[in-house]
C-alpha cells in the first residue's frame, strides 16, 4: 500500500512539475495564406480578451497548464511579447516570405475597434487587416481544450469594410502529450489551422487578392471587370458617391447616449463584449455603423446581411438574437441556484453564442431548424431547445454533468 500510494504521489508531482514554466510559441507558426497578391497590407491584432482588458492576466497570457491535482499555471508566449503582437508577426512573416508588402501595426488592448481602424488607416495600406481576440487560449490537463472566439474585419484604404469574418469555439484536441506540456503541439497546429481557414474563405480571399490579375495584365477589360465586380459586391450610397463604414460611428454614437439604440443590437453588443457593460457601448457602435452602412448602399454583401439584428439563413429560419429570461425546472433534489437567469443570445447563421448577463457565463450552442443544441457554462450543462414560430419562446430540456440530474429549460424572450 505504501508504495502504490507513494508511486501515485510521484506520479502528481511529475504533472505537476510539467505545468509549470510553459510557453508556447505563436511566432514561428508558418501559416500557409495563399496570398498572392500587389496589394499593400497593414495588419494588426487587438486583444480584447476580458481577463487581459480587466489586468487580471498579461498580454502574453495564453492559458492554463494544470498539474497533477488540477492546480492551473499560466502558459505565457515564447518569446514573452504579448500574444497580439506575436500573431501578427506570425502572419506578416508567413506573408512577407511569397514576396507580399506588409506592416505591423502594434495595437493596445484599451483601443476600441473604431479607434484601432482609424489608426492602420493612416498608414495608407491598400488592405487593412484587423483581428480581434475576444477569446483565445489553452486549458490543459489530462485533455487539451482550445477555446476561441476571433473577429477578422478587412477594410480598404477608404475605411470600407470589405468583409468581416467571426470564428469561435470550445474544442477539447484529445489527450495530453507528456513530451508536449500544456498542449503545446496540438494547440499550436489547430491555432494554424484556424487562420488558414480564416485566410482561405472565399470572400477573404477575393477581397486580399483583389487586384492581382489586372495588374498582373494590365487589361483594360479586366480593369474595368473588377471595378464594376466591386460595385455589385459593395455598392454605393443612394447618392451615388461612396462611403466609408467610419461615417456611421458618430450617429450610431449618438443613438447610444440619447437611449434611442436598436435594442437587438445592443443586446448583441452586450453578448460581444463578454457581458462587460464597459465594452458594451464600443461594441453597439460597431454594429450600428456597419448596419447603417449597408442600409445606406445600393447593394448589401453577404457579409453585410449577417451584420442585421436577426441575422437569417437557409438553415435558421427565424432568428433569435435578443435576450431571454430563464424557467428552469428540475426533480425533487433541484436546487439550481438561479431559476431565472438572463440569457442574451446571437444567432449568426447556424451558429449560436450567449452570455449570462448576472454571472458571466457563456453559451454556445448550434442550430439545425428549429433545434438549438447547447452547452453552457463550460460544458457542464448541455440541453436541447425547441424554437416556436416567431422565436419569441425557447422549450427545452437540460443535463448538469457535474450535479448529475435533468430537467426542463424554457426561455421566454424580453427584448
Amino acid at each position: 500500500m505504501w508504495k502504490s500510494n507513494n508511486t501515485f504521489l510521484i506520479v502528481l508531482m511529475l504533472l505537476g512539475g510539467c505545468a509549470v514554466g510553459v510557453k508556447h510559441d505563436y511566432i514561428e507558426n508558418t501559416l500557409d495564406l495563399e496570398v498572392s497578391t500587389d496589394n499593400s497590407f497593414v495588419v494588426s491584432t487587438l486583444d480584447h480578451r476580458s481577463y487581459v482588458l480587466n489586468n487580471q492576466k498579461n498580454e502574453n497570457f495564453v492559458g492554463l497548464s494544470r498539474g497533477g491535482f488540477g492546480n492551473p499555471f499560466d502558459v505565457i508566449t515564447q518569446s514573452g511579447n504579448p500574444l497580439a503582437s506575436d500573431i501578427s508577426t506570425s502572419i506578416a512573416r508567413s506573408v512577407r516570405e511569397i514576396g507580399v508588402d506588409i506592416e505591423v501595426i502594434r495595437l493596445d488592448p484599451s483601443q476600441s475597434v473604431t479607434d484601432a481602424s482609424k489608426k492602420l488607416l493612416s498608414t495608407g495600406a491598400n488592405r487593412i487587416l484587423l483581428l480581434t481576440l475576444k477569446e483565445l487560449k489553452g486549458d490543459s490537463m489530462m485533455n487539451v481544450r482550445f477555446i476561441y472566439d476571433l473577429d477578422l474585419n478587412i477594410f480598404d484604404q477608404t475605411g470600407r469594410l470589405l468583409v468581416k469574418k467571426q470564428v469561435l469555439g470550445d474544442e477539447t484536441l484529445g489527450a495530453s502529450d507528456p513530451f508536449s506540456p500544456g498542449g503545446t503541439d496540438k494547440i499550436r497546429a489547430r491555432f494554424r489551422t484556424l487562420i488558414e481557414n480564416l485566410f482561405q474563405d472565399p470572400e477573404v480571399s477575393r477581397v486580399v487578392n483583389f487586384t492581382t490579375l489586372s495588374k498582373a495584365t494590365g487589361d483594360p477589360e479586366e480593369l474595368a471587370g473588377e471595378s464594376a465586380a466591386l460595385e455589385k459586391t459593395f455598392g454605393k450610397d443612394t447618392t451615388g458617391e461612396q462611403v466609408s463604414v467610419f461615417a456611421f460611428y458618430g450617429e450610431a454614437e449618438e443613438e447610444v447616449n440619447t437611449k434611442t439604440y436598436d435594442k437587438n443590437l445592443w443586446a448583441m453588443a452586450l453578448v460581444n463584449a463578454e457581458g462587460d457593460e464597459q465594452r458594451r457601448k464600443a461594441k453597439y457602435i460597431e454594429l450600428r455603423a456597419n448596419q447603417l452602412y449597408s442600409e445606406n448602399v445600393s447593394s448589401i454583401s453577404k457579409s453585410n446581411l449577417n451584420e442585421q439584428p436577426v441575422p437569417v439563413s437557409a438553415v435558421s429560419g427565424t432568428g433569435i438574437s435578443g435576450t431571454y429570461v430563464s424557467d428552469i425546472r428540475g426533480g425533487p433534489n433541484y436546487s439550481y441556484p438561479d431559476r431565472k437567469i438572463e440569457l442574451t443570445l446571437k444567432q449568426s447563421g447556424k451558429d449560436i453564442v450567449g452570455t449570462d448577463v448576472n454571472n458571466r457565463k457563456r453559451l454556445i450552442g448550434t442550430r439545425k431548424g428549429d433545434t438549438i443544441k447547447f452547452e453552457y457554462d463550460g460544458g457542464t450543462t448541455t440541453g436541447v431547445w425547441k424554437i416556436n414560430s416567431d422565436g419569441t419562446r425557447l422549450d427545452g430540456t437540460f443535463t448538469h454533468s457535474s450535479w448529475g440530474f435533468n430537467g426542463t429549460w424554457n426561455l421566454t424572450k424580453i427584448e
